[in-house]
């Protein structure tokens, strides 16, 4: 899929994604910042998608043993 075609899947606010993740607004806008999370910018703002969300927990999952 091209990166600028829609999904359908909806974007999140900061704050939408700091509640899926449990973190704070400021962690979110860090990890996007750092380019730890996929994310896009409307003006100033910052929107994610819900999907990516999904990918960013499943690959950071840690197995024990």
């Amino acid at each position: 899929m091209n990166t600028l075609e829609a999904r359908d899947d909806g974007l999140l606010t900061v704050q939408e994604a700091a509640e899926r993740l449990r973190v704070s607004p400021r962690t979110v806008r860090r990890m996007a910042a750092n380019r730890e999370l996929r994310h896009l910018r409307v003006g100033r703002l910052i929107r994610l998608y819900g999907s990516d969300m999904d990918g960013f927990i499943a690959k950071s999952i840690v197995d024990e043993g």
